[in-house]
């Protein structure tokens, strides 16, 4: 995936009982990418295909259908400082508002 930013959407959540100690506390999600295409035409839509669908670690407490700011790669870890995580995916924030051409597309409730 390497070091992006991406934004997603939350659409599940994944529960694990036997786990590595470092996610002891932590929630896993399970979150799908929002498509550049439908931003720029003003909605907020998944992306398609190409396993736009994975999980991630989210230190923050983000619910399902929330739309949520992913770090990837080595940002990732770092988001999770102190922390040492073995992760590819962070929550590094769950969005309020996205805006595209001045437009409010979404606003959380």
């Amino acid at each position: 995936m390497g070091d992006v930013v991406r934004l997603a959407r939350v659409i599940g959540q994944v529960v694990s009982t036997a786990k590595h100690t470092s996610f002891d506390s932590l929630t896993m999600l399970v979150v799908q990418d929002l498509d550049d295409t439908s931003l720029a035409d003003g909605e907020l839509a998944p992306a398609a295909g190409k396993g736009t669908v994975y999980t991630v670690v989210d230190p923050l407490g983000a619910g399902v259908d929330e739309i949520v700011i992913v770090a990837q790669g080595s940002a990732a870890v770092y988001a999770m400082r102190p922390k040492d995580v073995p992760t590819d995916a962070t929550v590094i924030a769950i969005v309020d508002t996205v805006t595209t051409n001045g437009i409010p597309i979404f606003r959380k409730d």
